[in-house]
């Protein structure tokens, strides 16, 4: 998704559907904005536990164990740090704001 979006970016496209309308916020999107921040919230504990994965399953890795296992949890940060950074560089760049049935990752 991130390598489409900036092939699209590059070639000066638009994203689908075009930027929002300045002030087009509905009525009641301070309590989407909350719920949103309780999702990344959730979201963010879900990559914890892929995290806490790795750390219980130390003894698994082949010798030398800790290093191996510092090695998988470098990847695993810079994948969530590059995802992270991708999208919300689309979304902003193509000034994208989440709709009532469907989210900017959709």
């Amino acid at each position: 998704m991130i390598g489409w979006g900036v092939v699209v970016w590059l070639r000066g496209g638009e994203a689908l559907g075009g930027p929002a309308p300045a002030g087009s916020m509905a009525p009641g999107g301070q309590d989407l904005t909350l719920f949103l921040a309780l999702r990344a919230f959730a979201s963010g504990c879900v990559a914890l536990t892929g995290i806490e994965a790795v750390s219980n399953g130390v003894p698994a890795f082949r010798p030398p164990e800790a290093r191996n296992a510092r090695q998988v949890l470098v990847m695993l940060g810079l994948v969530l740090a590059s995802l992270f950074v991708g999208i919300t560089f689309l979304a902003n760049t193509f000034g994208l704001v989440p709709a009532e049935q469907e989210t900017i990752n959709s």
